[in-house]
């Protein structure tokens, strides 16, 4: 096959975007917390401006799926993403590219063709006879699938450009099968495909437009599918039949309803709940012996389910923290001491009087905020504090010494951070974090309910929130949390955040105040505030920037 290095006039350098660092186009700050800084409702809404935005490596994954039928995940072996200020892989202002990324994606390319024109999955994309039909059938099928690709309608110049490279291969001698390999890698390295490019008319202006309706089509597919858009949606951006929020409204529903739905609990729920990171959770095998692959995928599967059945049945979200139902299989079943499990595979089961209620006591989120060899009161404060209330403690200051270590424990893991904490420079932040840490004292490090800590000493489970509310248990605890003004806020911005792909600016707070009043209205359901975002000015409309 031909060097697809000559192949710039559809795919090369001279069209890639820069890196986020290079385009000079900010992505977005931080919450504002004075009242003045917030635009007025009243005045013209700011959608704001997002960054041309590169394919996470999961979004690479599903598109490949979706587009060539190739399930290896080939962006699991890219370079690890970059950190956000979001907590998303997807903000726009993380997705830089280098040199290396460049080269997987090259590899990946001539793999995927390789890989797809020797399979039964051929037909996926050459739905003609090439030996036959020659040209004609190169041409229409790399058309249609450019098309997919680059989530909108193909240019007169890109069929030319692309047809372009196929006859230069026959010129040379080459088959036209082989012409269309080549077209084939050039439409996967094309920064059409491996960016989400958005198009402003004036990109000086600040004055907000619609985004098209196949941009706004693949906001959609990628906010609630992690992948391109399919055949409905982009017929409905042909037909332009997506400019109104009720139209916007249908098609969340179907969307919510497709199995392509999951890609939004991975990503969305993956990263909110840091269900990613049992993947790499490791726990002493002295102290917690069976802790294993299985039992991570078992607490994930828990979770995954849980947070379907909002989507799926309309559930109030401040019943995240409070149902007194979870998904189990037998291994979790043993670990929680509850009854009702099957014998392989999951099943919804009832709590009854078990000391579990909602997102709080799974061993997923009671995992991921311990460590190796214990809990760790102040990853559970800090976390509840910052994911659930959106009021994250600063991280500490330089040069704080860790806990002390003893031989033989002189007084519970509470009085110890009690006894660490008494300096002014720690105090003010553990006071807040450490009381909603130590209600969790009672679940180990992997999620088992207990009567006594690390340290081997009674637990204390008693504190109270930053806004002076007491509680006596975890289950009291959630049931606080549930209550606060500032949760289902807090959820709201975080899903505009992931929807969006950039942080919230004070301009978006009339947007989530709108986003969270409309979903209010029905109940406060988890589809309810994903469609409200998705009908959102921010969502439906950006700028240019001067």
């Amino acid at each position: 096959m031909g060097d697809i290095g000559n192949l710039d006039g559809v795919s090369g350098a001279d069209d890639m975007p820069g890196s986020p660092e290079t385009t000079g186009i900010p992505g977005g700050g931080a919450p504002s917390t004075n009242p003045n800084e917030v635009t007025s409702c009243a005045t013209r809404p700011d959608p704001g401006n997002v960054l041309i935005r590169r394919l996470t490596h999961g979004e690479y994954d599903n598109t490949v799926r979706d587009l060539l039928g190739d399930t290896s995940a080939p962006g699991q072996k890219f370079p690890t993403e970059g950190n956000a200020t979001t907590g998303f892989d997807n903000e726009a202002a993380a997705l830089s590219v280098s040199p290396l990324l460049i080269s997987n994606y090259s590899d990946t390319a001539k793999a995927l063709v390789e890989t797809l024109m020797a399979s039964d999955k051929k037909k996926l994309v050459v739905t003609c006879d090439l030996a036959t039909q020659g040209m004609t059938c190169a041409q229409t099928s790399i058309n249609a699938l450019a098309r997919r690709a680059f989530r909108r309608p193909v240019t007169d110049s890109e069929q030319q450009r692309l047809t372009g490279v196929m006859q230069a291969a026959v010129t040379q001698g080459e088959s036209v099968e082989t012409g269309f390999k080549l077209a084939l890698r050039a439409v996967l390295l094309s920064p059409k495909f491996l960016y989400r490019i958005e198009v402003d008319a004036d990109p000086g202006s600040a004055v907000a437009h619609a985004v098209s309706p196949h941009e706004l089509a693949t906001r959609l597919s990628y906010f609630l599918w992690s992948t391109t858009p399919d055949e409905a949606l982009l017929q409905a951006a042909d037909a332009g039949t997506l400019s109104t929020p009720d139209a916007v409204g249908q098609q969340v529903t179907r969307m919510l309803a497709d199995a392509k739905a999951h890609g939004f609990i991975e990503g969305f729920a993956g990263q909110w709940l840091g269900l990613r990171n049992l993947a790499t959770a490791a726990r002493d095998a002295t102290k917690f012996p069976g802790f294993d692959v299985a039992t991570r995928t078992s607490m994930q599967s828990e979770t995954e389910l849980f947070f379907k059945s909002f989507l799926d049945e309309s559930k109030d979200v401040h019943d995240l923290l409070t149902a007194k139902y979870t998904y189990a299989d037998a291994r979790l079943a043993k670990l929680y001491g509850v009854t009702g499990a099957p014998a392989s595979g999951f099943a919804k089961i009832n709590l009854g009087s078990a000391p579990r209620m909602g997102l709080l006591t799974q061993a997923s989120f009671l995992t991921i905020t311990s460590k190796n060899n214990g809990t760790s009161p102040v990853k559970r404060g800090k976390w509840v504090l910052g994911q659930l209330l959106c009021s994250e403690p600063p991280p500490p200051p330089p040069g704080v010494p860790p806990l002390p270590q003893e031989a033989v424990p002189t007084g519970s893991v509470r009085q110890k951070f009690l006894q660490h904490r008494t300096g002014a420079t720690c105090a003010g932040c553990h006071s807040q974090m450490d009381p909603i840490g130590f209600a969790f004292e009672s679940y180990d490090a992997v999620g088992s309910f207990r009567t006594k800590d690390d340290n081997g000493f009674a637990v204390d489970a008693t504190g109270q929130l930053p806004t002076g509310e007491k509680f006596s248990t975890a289950l009291e605890l959630e049931t606080l949390v549930s209550q606060e003004p500032g949760f289902p806020g807090c959820l709201t911005q975080r899903l505009f955040e992931y929807a969006v792909g950039r942080a919230q600016n004070p301009e978006d707070q009339c947007a989530l105040e709108g986003a969270l009043g409309a979903a209010e209205k029905q109940g406060t359901t988890l589809p309810a505030l994903v469609t409200a975002l998705a009908q959102s000015t921010p969502f439906t409309q950006r700028r240019g920037e001067p």
